[in-house]
């Protein structure tokens, strides 16, 4: 047969890839972390990842006082109860934006 065994070894070596390669199996997914968005052509659509949650509640301010305690008009439709972190890391936060009156554009 063969007197060198590197040649050997090398041809060994390539009848098991062909082998192997019998074997294999083709698998196809839904790519990840994409996303598709289709818009009209020539338009000046923007796409973009939303990086603002939508309002939580919106309504009239009654009065703010000197300690900082905002007193809403009217019956709220929630309990601060709703807006409590479910969990220790206290992720849940919120923020009061102004959008009219003396504070307008402060938050």
């Amino acid at each position: 047969m063969m007197n060198n065994p590197t040649k050997f070894i090398t041809l060994l070596s390539g009848v098991v890839l062909l082998a192997s390669s019998g074997f294999a199996q083709t698998v196809a997914t839904d790519p990840v972390g994409y996303v598709t968005v289709t818009v009209e052509a020539n338009s000046d659509a923007v796409v973009s990842a939303v990086l603002a949650r939508p309002a939580s509640y919106s309504g009239t301010i009654a009065s703010i006082d000197d300690a900082d305690t905002i007193t809403l008009s009217g019956t709220p439709g929630f309990t601060l109860d709703e807006f409590a972190p479910s969990d220790s890391s206290g992720n849940n936060s919120f923020y009061v934006q102004f959008t009219s009156g003396d504070r307008e554009g402060l938050w």
